[in-house]
C-alpha cells in the first residue's frame, strides 16, 4: 500500500453535522457595522460646531437658528445615550439641556 492510499482512522468515520442554532428572539441578529457610522456622526457633529456653533465660527448662526441648531447638538446626545440603553441618563441629559437653555433665554443671552 503506498502513502497515498493510506487513510486515517477519521477518514472512516462519517462526518456530523454541525447543528443550527436557532436565531435569537426577534429574528436573526445584525451583521456588524463597518465603523463608519460611528465615525461619520462625530464627525458631523464636530464639522457643524466648527462651521456654525463656536464662538469663532465661519457662519454665526443666531437667533432662532441658534435655538435649533443647539436642539439638534444636544438632541444628538440625548439620542446616543438613549440608543447605548442608558434611558434614565438620555432624560436627564434633556432635562438639563431645556433648564440651561430655558434660562439662557430668560436672562437675554
Amino acid at each position: 500500500m503506498s502513502c497515498s492510499a493510506r487513510r486515517s482512522p477519521r477518514a472512516a468515520r462519517p462526518r456530523r453535522r454541525r447543528r443550527r442554532t436557532p436565531p435569537p428572539e426577534g429574528g436573526p441578529r445584525r451583521q456588524d457595522r463597518t465603523g463608519l457610522d460611528e465615525t461619520a456622526a462625530p464627525a458631523a457633529l464636530i464639522a457643524a460646531w466648527a462651521l456654525c456653533g463656536s464662538p469663532r465660527a465661519r457662519f454665526k448662526v443666531r437667533g432662532a437658528g441658534r435655538a435649533g441648531f443647539e436642539l439638534l447638538w444636544f438632541g444628538a446626545g440625548v439620542g446616543a445615550l438613549y440608543a447605548a440603553g442608558a434611558h434614565g441618563w438620555a432624560l436627564a441629559f434633556a432635562a438639563v439641556c431645556a433648564v440651561g437653555k430655558g434660562l439662557a433665554l430668560r436672562s437675554g443671552q
